[in-house]
């Protein structure tokens, strides 16, 4: 038995001909105190969880995604395969994870052992890796000048001298729902998926929730859209949901039931880095939270559309959709249940413009352009059937939701807008990163405790990447929600937080992104095609030094 997907013992009745309703709750605590009891059975687990865990023996375990260069990464595993023949380490595994958020300290290399809590390298380089793996692996002493810190493990003792990930700066200010298994975990690895939780969110929905009740628990908890506007979900569902009547006729009621469910994975601000790395870190969780959504709006195809240049993404994606129908996960009749949908990767052309709602219905019909909306796209989508479409860190939401309840998800965030939210925050600030905080924390607490920004060298915040705007330092007590925002006349937009110091020209800035936006316009109304034309037209001539018509 090498994973934990493998049947274990005669007793276990889940085979790929009858699915057992709880197989998935089983896969992480098999057996099931009321299925049997069976030490063998326990014991062939706890087996194949060491392996996944720790290898042979020992697992390295090294960052591998976007915000490090593929060369510095290979260059970094020849070294490590090489030392570890040369020193004849074969009880020694390496490993691959997504980013841990803080790239500003990638690559990092991880060394996880039975016995002693796993230990974190930052800034990790090649000519590191023979000194870490001599000192730490062989002589079982850590390289503390080069250690960003271990994980709190409750079943290890931990070093004293060796500070604790969760607690340094850029960390213990966060709230880690969505991001908390980046890093953590083998993205190409269903098993480590299974062992944080992966699934059981759907198995709940499947067996144990109607589609309708998913939908009213979306509802009460008013939970928003991360991307945009920060529009309420539920709206969007009602709207996909209202006209489920049924059609006489098998044929016709089948066409008739086609509902398309599209993941926009676009993010084509090139400064946003959220997706992509929740893409490259955690696939599995985004085809959760894309099948339970499906199971509550009952659609019945699904697409996910991404950026063309997130290749490291779409190959992690492409093998978790693999692995997820190979285990009845995705395909037809999903765990034994009625309930039939399949996943498909679509890559976006560039540019901006293609990321918006119904431009990417009329790219996937073969077409170009905007849509007038009404019709909504949850009434009239894709080849003229209902269609959903939400961002990456809002599907992510639905099987923590679905998991926990409403209590447990509406305890973080705000009464009318529960939960975390993710930024990508860069610029003039000393801890740049991916970062998660509950909904409502203070723009000035996300700067300075962790970013670690000193206030006063900050001229401006710039939120939302180009249709954004700016917040002058004495609007920093403003709180990241999006009503607060939008009565600045600001939005999350793309979720990226960017500091600017001194330094920077505002003026110009804006020209740049105006400029940006005037390549982008669809042309279709005239407050858009003339107004920005104007407006880029107006700071062209500011920053030449030119007299504007009609300015003093």
């Amino acid at each position: 038995m090498k994973h934990l997907t493998d049947q274990r013992c005669s007793k276990c009745i889940d085979s790929e001909f009858q699915r057992c309703p709880k197989v998935t709750e089983c896969l992480a605590k098999r057996p099931l105190a009321e299925c049997h009891e069976d030490e063998a059975c326990v014991e062939k687990r706890e087996a194949v969880i060491r392996k996944i865990r720790y290898g042979d023996g020992i697992l390295l375990r090294l960052t591998a995604c976007s915000y490090v260069s593929d060369v510095a990464i290979g260059n970094i595993v020849n070294a490590i395969f090489m030392e570890l023949r040369r020193r004849e380490l074969s009880h020694v595994t390496l490993g691959i994870t997504g980013g841990l958020g803080n790239f500003g300290d990638a690559p990092f290399l991880s060394v996880s052992s039975p016995d002693a809590p796993t230990i974190v390298y930052a800034n990790v380089t090649e000519e590191m890796v023979p000194r870490i793996i001599k000192e730490h692996i062989e002589q079982k002493k850590v390289v503390e000048e080069w250690v960003l810190g271990q994980f709190s493990d409750d079943t290890k003792k931990l070093i004293d001298s060796v500070p604790v990930i969760q607690y340094l700066d850029f960390f213990h200010a966060q709230n880690l729902r969505i991001l908390r298994r980046c890093g953590l975990i083998d993205p190409d690895n269903l098993d480590e998926f299974f062992l944080e939780d992966g699934f059981l969110a759907l198995s709940k929905a499947l067996n144990r929730m109607t589609p309708d009740e998913i939908v009213n628990l979306v509802g009460v908890s008013a939970l928003r859209a991360r991307g945009g506007t920060g529009n309420y979900i539920i709206k969007k569902w009602m709207r996909m949901t209202s006209d489920d009547a049924p059609v006489d006729g098998a044929k016709a009621a089948a066409e008739r039931r086609r509902k398309y469910l599209i993941c926009n994975a676009h993010e084509g601000y090139a400064a946003s880095l959220k997706d992509r790395t929740l893409l490259e870190s955690d696939p599995f969780a985004l085809i959760e939270g894309m099948l339970i959504t499906a199971y509550a709006v009952r659609a019945t195809d699904g697409i996910i559309y991404i950026n063309p240049a997130y290749d490291l993404a779409i190959q992690r994606l492409q093998r978790a959709l693999d692995l997820a129908r190979e285990n009845n996960y995705l395909g037809a009749e999903i765990l034994g249940t009625n309930f039939s949908f399949d996943i498909e990767i679509r890559r976006a052309p560039s540019g901006f413009l293609v990321g918006e709602e119904t431009s990417i219905v009329s790219f996937l019909e073969g077409d170009v352009g905007t849509r007038p909306v009404p019709p909504y796209l949850e009434q009239v989508g894709l080849w003229g059937k209902p269609t959903l479409i939400h961002h990456v860190e809002t599907f992510l939401n639905i099987p923590l939701l679905t998991l926990h309840d409403f209590s447990w998800f509406t305890a973080t965030g705000m009464t009318d807008n529960p939960g975390t939210i993710c930024l990508t925050m860069t610029g003039a600030i000393p801890r740049p990163g991916i970062i998660e905080v509950p909904v409502g924390t203070q723009i000035r607490e996300i700067l300075s405790e962790i970013g670690g920004g000193d206030l006063s060298a900050i001229k401006a915040a710039h939120l939302g990447g180009p249709t954004g705007g700016y917040l002058a330092p004495e609007q920093f007590e403003t709180p990241l929600e999006h009503d607060a925002l939008q009565q600045l006349g600001l939005q999350v937009g793309a979720g990226t937080l960017e500091v600017l110091d001194q330094s920077v020209c505002l003026i110009n800035r804006v020209r740049q992104h105006l400029q940006f936006v005037l390549t982008e316009l669809c042309g279709q109304c005239t407050a858009g095609r003339e107004g920005i034309y104007q407006l880029s037209s107006i700071f062209q001539a500011i920053c030449e030094g030119r007299d504007v018509p009609g300015c003093r």
